[in-house]
Protein backbone atom coordinates (compact mmCIF):
# COMPACT_ATOMS: atom_id res chain seq x y z
CA UNK A 1 0.00 0.00 0.00
CA UNK A 2 2.79 2.42 0.92
CA UNK A 3 4.75 1.63 -2.25
CA UNK A 4 1.62 2.20 -4.34
CA UNK A 5 0.94 5.57 -2.70
CA UNK A 6 4.56 6.59 -3.21
CA UNK A 7 4.34 5.46 -6.84
CA UNK A 8 1.34 7.73 -7.39
CA UNK A 9 3.21 10.65 -5.82
CA UNK A 10 6.18 10.00 -8.12
CA UNK A 11 3.82 9.95 -11.12
CA UNK A 12 2.41 13.36 -10.12
CA UNK A 13 5.91 14.82 -9.80
CA UNK A 14 7.07 13.21 -13.05
CA UNK A 15 4.18 14.87 -14.91
CA UNK A 16 5.89 18.22 -14.31
CA UNK A 17 9.42 17.10 -15.23
CA UNK A 18 11.21 16.67 -18.53
CA UNK A 19 11.90 13.14 -19.76
CA UNK A 20 15.52 13.26 -18.60
CA UNK A 21 14.55 14.40 -15.09
CA UNK A 22 11.86 11.80 -14.41
CA UNK A 23 12.14 9.12 -11.74
CA UNK A 24 11.82 5.73 -13.40
CA UNK A 25 12.47 3.31 -10.54
CA UNK A 26 13.07 3.67 -6.82
CA UNK A 27 14.00 1.61 -3.77
CA UNK A 28 12.44 1.98 -0.33
CA UNK A 29 14.79 1.96 2.64
CA UNK A 30 14.09 -0.56 5.41
CA UNK A 31 14.43 2.15 8.05
CA UNK A 32 14.95 5.93 8.12
CA UNK A 33 18.53 7.11 7.63
CA UNK A 34 19.90 8.12 11.00
CA UNK A 35 22.94 8.60 13.17
CA UNK A 36 21.94 5.57 15.27
CA UNK A 37 22.16 3.16 12.32
CA UNK A 38 25.33 4.93 11.10
CA UNK A 39 23.77 5.92 7.77
CA UNK A 40 24.23 9.60 8.67
CA UNK A 41 27.15 11.39 10.29
CA UNK A 42 26.60 13.51 13.43
CA UNK A 43 26.45 16.55 11.10
CA UNK A 44 23.67 14.75 9.13
CA UNK A 45 25.73 14.01 6.03
CA UNK A 46 24.93 10.79 4.17
CA UNK A 47 27.46 7.97 4.64
CA UNK A 48 27.37 6.69 1.08
CA UNK A 49 29.69 3.75 1.75
CA UNK A 50 27.32 2.47 4.45
CA UNK A 51 24.29 2.87 2.18
CA UNK A 52 26.13 1.03 -0.57
CA UNK A 53 26.82 -1.87 1.82
CA UNK A 54 23.22 -2.00 3.04
CA UNK A 55 21.30 -1.30 -0.19
CA UNK A 56 23.91 -2.01 -2.87
CA UNK A 57 22.28 -5.10 -4.36
CA UNK A 58 18.88 -3.41 -4.59
CA UNK A 59 20.36 -0.27 -6.13
CA UNK A 60 22.26 -2.28 -8.72
CA UNK A 61 18.99 -4.03 -9.53
CA UNK A 62 17.53 -0.68 -10.57
CA UNK A 63 20.02 -0.45 -13.40
CA UNK A 64 19.72 -4.08 -14.53
CA UNK A 65 15.94 -3.94 -14.98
Amino acid sequence: AYRTALGHAVERVNAELSVTERIRRFVLADEPFGIENEQLTPSLKIRRHVLKQVYGARLEGLYKA
